[in-house]
């Protein structure tokens, strides 16, 4: 009866100790046409007439990185680039990793002011939580009007 009650306090501590672990699917999206000029606004397309960009990001530690998907869609306006909208999706989940992913505020004109390319910054976190405490790390970068990206790595 003891080593039951010690096995069955074991598994539930383990059990307690352990991270969800985010699903495949959607993360998070975000439609950015309301920070466009009025005019801009005005004249942009569809989602499904805007042009498509992709992104796959590794996230998580070495050995358990989940796969998220960034898609970003961008027009052209007058000589400007625009981003429409952004989503992140989770393409291939990793066991025990809680996943968030976050925009930056509004996006920024990166180009000139003839000529203006917007930026968006974001971050994609993940957190895996255990009996020796919590531990994160997030993949930051960037995507622009013109189509680029990029990216850095901060692991706590």
């Amino acid at each position: 009866m003891r080593t039951f009650f010690v096995l069955f306090v074991m598994a539930t501590v383990t059990g307690c100790a352990t991270s969800a672990t985010t699903p495949a699917g959607p993360l998070s999206a975000y439609d950015l046409r309301a920070d466009l000029p009025e005019d801009v606004r005005a004249s942009a397309p569809a989602d499904d007439n805007a042009e498509v960009h992709t992104a796959q990001l590794s996230v998580g530690p070495e050995g358990n990185q989940a796969e998220v998907e960034l898609t970003w869609r961008t027009f052209e306006y007058e000589g400007g680039q625009y981003i429409t909208s952004a989503t992140f999706n989770v393409v291939d989940p990793a066991r025990g990793l809680e996943l968030e992913a976050a925009a930056g505020g509004s996006p920024m004109n990166v180009g000139t002011e003839a000529a203006p390319v917007q930026l968006m910054q974001f971050s994609v976190s993940w957190f895996r939580r255990g009996a020796g405490g919590t531990s994160g790390g997030s993949v930051i970068g960037q995507f622009q009007g013109d189509g680029t990206f990029s990216l850095n790595t901060l692991d706590e």
